[in-house]
């Protein structure tokens, strides 16, 4: 008979042919990592052994829309599976380093107003002051736009609020809430 006449067989011979090729690429696209990370990141040629010694390899990326913004792209080695390694860059937060002079960190979502509302609660310490002090003086030191300087109330009573007075986290708040909404949008 022929192979046409017995429709389950042809199905059953394509499901295995499309079967064997799903559970053969990814052993492909493994068996030469090196290549796979070249075809799609500024590293080119990568010696697994020399990057599973070091820590992390880092290059310029590729020029972005304006030259005010830069481009960067890491590479490492990490013992741990995908899912763990993407679980764990989400949970990381710099404020808990304290090398890092961070002191405080959060997500940008699609709400940004709310997101900025945490500077009201910003530490007690000589930067944070400093800011307090510069946004009273409306230093030229502090980088906003002619437009956002205008918004500043410099006549509202810097009181309550601890380390950052309310108008004052407000106003940031406002900024840094407007920069990212323009951002979001693109």
């Amino acid at each position: 008979m022929p192979l046409g006449t017995f429709p389950s067989l042809k199905v059953t011979s394509r499901l295995l042919l499309a079967l064997a090729l799903v559970v053969a690429q990814p052993f492909n696209a493994r068996a030469d990592a090196p290549s796979e990370l070249g075809s799609f990141s500024v590293f080119d040629k990568v010696d697994l052994a020399q990057l599973a010694g070091s820590d992390v390899k880092t290059a310029h990326g590729v020029p972005m829309s304006t030259a005010r913004y830069i481009s960067v792209q890491s590479c490492y080695v990490s013992p741990r599976s995908p899912a763990q390694e993407i679980a764990a860059m989400r949970n990381w937060s710099p404020a808990q380093h304290p090398e890092l002079r961070i002191y405080q960190h959060g997500d940008i979502n699609g709400a940004p107003a709310a997101n900025f509302a945490r500077l009201r609660s910003a530490p007690d310490n000589s930067a944070v002051r400093s800011l307090v002090a510069a946004t009273q003086k409306m230093s030229s030191d502090l980088q906003l736009s002619n437009d956002e300087a205008k918004r500043f109330n410099a006549g509202a009573p810097a009181t309550g609020g601890g380390a950052m007075p309310a108008p004052i986290a407000a106003f940031w708040s406002d900024v840094l809430a407007g920069r990212a909404q323009a951002f979001l949008a693109g």
